[in-house]
């Protein structure tokens, strides 16, 4: 929390105790992420590809599309809490929004409302997080003379933007449109941190496996004799 604002006082006073502004340790557990591939030492011998490059391209990949995923609906259940779930330790209901929007749509007013929610503090730098279902729905709003409310940059320093405000896109923001559900996230992430316990590493078992993946030479083409 913050402290309330300064006091005005005089020379030799301080001011009020403010107590809003308490710090305390809070324990941060890394819940590990793993994935197994097997790959045998025939294909590592013998492959046109790079078999080794082609694993640790694809895994890094999906590592980082596992962490999105979370990052925005993780389940705070062995896994890191996302930003659309409701958690004490993320954010909570206290900050949700559903003004102006319907139960199966988004509207023009409930982004606005959600626009100006924000103080002006944290506007100039703030971002929609939305699905691309979310998105193709608000792009199709349209006034009462039937006229698309959402026009969009259509030059290179000047992209798309809603309401004034760069967005990002994710097929792991939630694109269910029903009572109770979130369509989208606005806010200044600068201040949401994540916290990395360990780096990404492969860590190569050439023994585990070795009965079941004998070494094989590659049998060499045989000469006929004329």
């Amino acid at each position: 929390m913050r402290p309330d604002d300064a006091d005005w006082t005089v020379e030799l006073e301080t001011g009020t105790l403010d107590t809003a502004m308490g710090f305390a340790k809070r324990e941060l557990h890394p819940h590990p992420a793993a994935k197994r591939i097997l790959v045998s030492t025939f294909l590592l011998n013998n492959s046109v590809l790079p078999a080794d490059q082609v694993v640790r391209d694809q895994l890094a990949f999906k590592f980082g599309i596992t962490q999105e995923e979370v990052f925005l609906s993780g389940a705070d259940a062995g896994q890191p809490v996302g930003i659309f779930t409701d958690s004490p330790n993320g954010i909570d209901t206290d900050r949700d929004m559903s003004t102006e929007n319907t139960t199966t749509a988004i509207g023009a007013d409930g982004l606005i409302s959600a626009k100006y929610t924000l103080k002006a503090q944290y506007q100039k730098t703030a971002r929609w997080i939305f699905h691309r279902d979310a998105v193709a729905w608000i792009r199709k709003l349209k006034d009462t003379n039937d006229q698309y409310l959402w026009q969009p940059g259509l030059v290179a320093d000047r992209p798309d933007t809603i309401l004034e405000l760069p967005f990002f896109l994710s097929e792991y923001a939630t694109n269910t449109f029903t009572t109770g559900k979130h369509v989208g996230i606005i806010g200044d992430f600068s201040f949401h941190w994540i916290a990395d316990s360990m780096e990404f590493s492969i860590q190569v078992l050439k023994e585990l496996y070795a009965v079941s993946n004998p070494y094989r030479r590659t049998p060499r083409p045989r000469r006929r004799r004329p």
